[in-house]
């Protein structure tokens, strides 16, 4: 194996070992030696790639979110709608199942997941996918009678709905379950996106 790949393959154990850690755990309840330990690397080698446990947990919920959305976009994409807000409901249904069945990554998302933490890591080069996401959305044919500016707030503004709902909903059961709540989340969604 390859100097780069040994590089990235400690990265990803670290991120791995660190991520079930923090969803078993709680962050605050973990430390730095469990993770290295849990990776099986030197505790030396954690600071080769993260500043400290912050640093490394922005890293996890910004890689997770986006293979989440991908994953949510594509499987939206081979339903081949040619509606781009029956689209958005897609990607926001595969995103709640997504979440009902991964409970433990949902609270550590929705705890961690700020538009500060995702403009820091945007530019990033690793984060490059991050950036294709945003302007999937900016530049859809759909989006173009809206200013750029008016775009990206009508996608915060559904992203932190859908994110919101899903973490009280599912974890909490609060107002009600999710599979109550979904049809009206999809109601508020179209409603912001009717032109």
């Amino acid at each position: 194996m390859e100097a780069s790949k040994k590089k990235l393959d400690k990265k990803n154990r670290l991120e791995e070992a660190a991520c079930k850690l923090f969803t078993e755990k709680g962050v605050s309840h973990t430390t730095v030696d469990e993770i290295a330990r849990a990776a099986d690397v030197a505790k030396g080698t954690f600071y080769l790639y993260f500043n400290d446990k912050k640093d490394l947990l922005s890293n996890i919920v910004i890689k997770r979110s986006i293979t989440l959305l991908e994953q949510a976009i594509e499987a939206a994409r081979i339903q081949n709608t040619d509606d781009f807000v029956d689209e958005i409901i897609l990607i926001t249904n595969y995103i709640i199942t997504f979440f009902k069945q991964n409970k433990e990554l949902l609270t550590l998302i929705e705890k961690n997941l700020s538009w500060s933490l995702i403009h820091q890591k945007i530019n990033q080069e690793e984060n490059g996918n991050f950036q294709i996401l945003i302007d999937y959305w900016i530049n859809h044919p759909y989006m173009s009678s809206y200013s750029m500016s008016r775009s990206y707030h009508i996608m915060f503004i559904i992203i932190e709905l859908v994110g919101t709902i899903c973490y009280t909903s599912i974890i909490e059961n609060q107002p009600d379950t999710i599979d109550n709540l979904k049809q009206d989340l999809f109601f508020a969604i179209r409603q912001i996106l009717r032109k």
